[in-house]
């Protein structure tokens, strides 16, 4: 039984502790109790303290109402009149005693003294009152003493019968009030916020969020529990999106990781497969160039063999711009940065560019300003091949009209290239697009090419410390501008004073050449045989004689050079057939 009762004790006691109901209904009544008590107690001394005055001014009263009375009854000694006198106070309320007598000091040898009643047990009030004798009608004397005596046992009692009964019903309103406070805050708090409390229990950031709604009547205004669970809801939401977003992002990381991660392997086997992609079709150019030599050849197989040509060249292209992207991707491309000769470097791109314009018709000219530094700073055989492919881009999209390469000194010591066509233009909205890899001009018809030129122009322009700035409008051409940093040399003022070089060149439809140095012909045929056996370390050596013969041969030696590191033995042979044909004119 005992075991049962602790059982119930604890359970009630930690139903109490862990319920802000219960624990609010216990507050409420034992702090109404306090302040019941307390207010009984300043209530108790209150009537107290009246109901004592009351007895006093009872006593008052009957001294004042019996006191002349007993003052003759007393004079004349006459004790039968007294005891009268003293019954008759006697019925008063709460009198339990009541005494007359003689002052000792008129007392001959006893004294005289009536007394009534008895002294009752408990607290009691006494009073003594004189009693005075007007003697003559003129003289008073006090003759003896009246000694009333008041039990407060009746007020007490009343006290206790008013204490109790207040404490009842004190208590009885405070237990109600409580429980409706109780009730009505159950009604209109704690039931909204176990609502509240099991919503954020249940509640999952990963999962779309369930909108808390409080069961309650409408009201007009909007109060703290509605900011809660508005602001519950709305932090909800946002950690859903949040956490949504967060995931997104994760899953995109890891999907550009993984992309990125089989990108640079691509990447890096293609750099690795630079010298097995390209030496197979170098022999097959080479030996297209030997068929191409060969005298028993009627014309149709002829046409057949340079279809072969052109087709392996464009293959050959294709597959030197996909292997140098790939090496920029693996970031596997080296750059040798050193001083570079812009008069030697222009010379030797023109000699190509010029190829194409005559094919097409259209005007080519370069210039280089007074201004501009002697050399730059830069990787030769990169800036050589920005140049061709923003120059070959312009040959490709401008039918008629004009191509300019300019040169010209930028400030912070810089030499700026500007590459300009009046060719179909680019659309506004495809100006950053055609940077991207694998893209072209929409809206036109196909031209060749792979996409890839200008982004890896773009790739090695900034490896070099450059940016390509495009100013572009549809019908009127396009402008190709970078800025590389210039090596420590004086400003080009004369053409002696760097590479003996021009510092303008045109080139036309016709194949005028004003800044032609023409190589002597049996270096030429050397470079022939050398070529079509595709004897490319024969070539570079072939260059590096020729150059250190003449300074006037460099462009030359330069250009052969660049092909020879390139495979490019067809191209080499028709450059150098170029050649003879000026020198027999």
């Amino acid at each position: 039984m005992i075991s049962c009762i602790d059982v119930v004790r604890r359970h009630w006691s930690t139903r109490v502790g862990d319920t802000v109901l219960l624990r609010l209904l216990r507050d409420m009544l034992l702090f109404s109790c306090a302040v019941t008590v307390f207010l009984t107690v300043l209530q108790l001394r209150r009537d107290c303290r009246r109901g004592t005055e009351l007895v006093i001014e009872r006593l008052d009263q009957i001294h004042g109402s019996a006191g002349h009375s007993l003052s003759e009854a007393l004079w004349r000694l006459d004790r039968t009149q007294l005891e009268l006198e003293l019954d008759g106070i006697l019925q008063f309320p709460d009198i339990c005693s009541a005494s007359a007598s003689e002052n000792e000091a008129y007392a001959d040898a006893t004294r005289f003294s009536v007394t009534s009643g008895e002294c009752a047990p408990g607290p009691v009030i006494s009073r003594d009152y004189p009693l005075v004798y007007r003697i003559d009608g003129r003289h008073e004397r006090r003759i003896g003493t009246l000694h009333v005596v008041a039990t407060l046992s009746n007020l007490f009692r009343a006290l206790r019968r008013t204490v109790l009964d207040t404490l009842a019903n004190q208590a009885t309103h405070t237990f109600l009030v409580s429980l409706f406070a109780t009730v009505l805050c159950r009604l209109l708090v704690t039931r909204h916020l176990a609502s509240i409390a099991r919503s954020v229990s249940s509640y999952d950031y990963r999962e779309p969020p369930q909108p808390l709604l409080l069961h309650r009547v409408p009201a007009g205004r909007r109060n703290e529990l509605d900011e809660v669970a508005s602001a519950f809801n709305a932090m909800s939401m946002r950690l859903y999106n949040a956490y949504r977003d967060e995931h997104a992002a994760a899953a995109e990381r890891e999907a550009r990781r993984v992309a990125e991660a089989a990108n640079r392997a691509k990447g890096a086997i293609l750099a690795d497969m630079s010298h097995e992609l390209r030496a197979p079709l170098n022999g097959i150019l080479g030996y297209v160039q030997l068929l191409a030599g060969d005298a028993s050849l009627d014309s149709r197989q002829r046409s057949h063999v340079a279809a072969i040509r052109r087709s392996g060249e464009h293959l050959l292209s294709l597959i030197d711009d996909i292997l140098d992207f790939a090496r920029i991707e693996a970031a596997k491309l080296k750059l040798e940065i050193r001083d570079v000769q812009l008069s030697a470097l222009l010379a030797s791109v023109s000699e190509v560019i010029l190829i194409k314009a005559t094919q097409k018709g259209t005007h080519f000219r370069y210039t280089i300003a007074a201004d501009t530094p002697c050399n730059v700073r830069a990787d030769e055989k990169r800036l050589r091949q920005v140049l061709l492919n923003l120059l070959d881009n312009a040959v490709k999209f401008t039918d008629s009209g004009a191509i300019a390469l300019r040169v010209t000194g930028a400030a912070r010591d810089a030499v700026r290239f500007d590459v300009s066509d009046t060719g179909i233009g680019i659309p506004a909205d495809q100006l950053t697009a055609i940077f991207e890899p694998f893209q072209q001009v929409q809206g036109i018809a196909p031209r060749a090419g792979a996409g890839l030129g200008l982004a890896i122009s773009r790739e090695l322009v900034r490896a070099m410390g450059g940016d390509i700035a495009l100013e572009s409008a549809v019908g009127q051409g396009s402008t190709f501008s970078f800025e590389l940093p210039a090596a420590a040399s004086a400003p080009l003022s004369s053409v002696e004073q760097c590479h003996g070089a021009p510092i303008t060149s045109d080139r036309d439809s016709d194949g005028a050449h004003d800044d032609a140095y023409v190589v002597p012909d049996d270096e030429l045929d050397a470079l022939v045989a050398l070529a079509r056996q595709g004897d490319m370390s024969g070539i570079q050596r072939w260059a590096d004689r020729v150059a250190s013969r003449n300074v006037q041969y460099r462009p030359f030696a330069d250009r052969i050079r660049e092909l020879a590191a390139s495979f490019q033995s067809a191209r080499i042979t028709r450059l150098v057939e170029r050649q003879l044909a000026r020198s027999e004119t």
